[in-house]
């Protein structure tokens, strides 16, 4: 498990720091930009999964592992966007942050409604992340049956 937390830290560190460079360069609003976070979350989710393999774990114990990675990585980015949020930018950065990111139009949304929208988002996209590893790795994995 330890494996899974560290990448599921720096994860969640690396889009921290991600996050606030876009945003003090003021293009937080591009989509494009904001796509690059699959591919940071996928780098880490990626090495827990090869680690995992070289310890000879299975396909499930392999996708449990890149699981846990982006739960992590998700959870984590969650809170400290709704805290950063509440604590510096104020609910009205919602309406900004929501846009180009969620299809939901100009809703009055609290803190808590767009944390959950954005872990729900995080939480699907993870699950296809892992899901599209998963089925790169099973080619590479010796004596597969899966």
């Amino acid at each position: 498990m330890d494996t899974e937390i560290n990448n599921g830290l720096k994860a969640f560190l690396v889009l921290g720091v991600y996050f606030l460079i876009v945003e003090a360069l003021g293009v937080e609003h591009s989509t494009y930009l904001r796509i690059l976070n699959v591919f940071i979350v996928g780098y880490f989710v990626n090495n827990s999964i090869s680690k995992r393999m070289k310890e000879g774990k299975n396909f499930i114990g392999l996708f449990a592992s890149a699981f846990v990675t982006n739960l992590i990585a998700v959870m984590l980015s969650t809170i400290a966007l709704a805290g950063y949020i509440f604590f510096f930018q104020g609910v009205e950065h919602i309406n900004s942050l929501a846009q180009p990111l969620l299809a939901i139009g100009y809703f009055n949304l609290s803190v808590s409604q767009f944390a959950f929208a954005i872990f729900a988002e995080g939480f699907a996209a993870g699950i296809i992340l892992s899901f599209g590893l998963m089925q790169y790795w099973k080619n590479k994995m010796e004596g597969s049956t899966v």
